[in-house]
């Protein structure tokens, strides 16, 4: 049997919530990538939103993307990227480019940020106005 007291120590400094964990654990291929991804993060502990950010990174991003899992990583710990909107898009962004290019794709950073909203904050006055000009 695998020791998974690491890896469960290491979900829980994230933030993911105990039953999350267990239920990670229960399934090697999800546990193996999310160790990969918290490797690459080099992160011993972080806020549960980002750590929930990182889940998504590594259920989310499939092998046809996997060559690029550590830019996926990055833009979450460098904070580029604070919502799974973000992520789906980053996505969807690299897909096209890949399957248009195929894997030896390299990524331009600067488009890859302005596709998935870095930088771009949006208020709750932002919202309100925006709404207020349609109705």
């Amino acid at each position: 049997m695998t020791d998974t007291t690491n890896i469960e120590t290491r979900l829980l400094a994230i933030g993911i919530e105990a039953g999350t964990v267990t239920n990670i654990l229960k399934n090697k291929q999800v546990t193996a990538k999310f160790t990969e991804v918290l490797d690459i993060s080099e992160l011993s502990s972080c806020p549960k939103e980002k750590g929930a950010l990182l889940y998504a990174v590594t259920t989310k991003v499939k092998p046809l993307l996997q060559p690029y899992l550590k830019h996926f990583v990055h833009m979450v710990v460098q904070d580029k990227w604070t919502r799974v909107a973000q992520l789906d898009e980053g996505i969807k962004w690299l897909d096209e480019k890949a399957k248009a290019h195929g894997a030896e794709y390299v990524i331009n950073q600067v488009e890859w940020e302005s596709a998935t909203g870095v930088g771009a904050v949006v208020t709750p006055e932002m919202i309100d106005a925006a709404i207020s000009k349609l109705f």
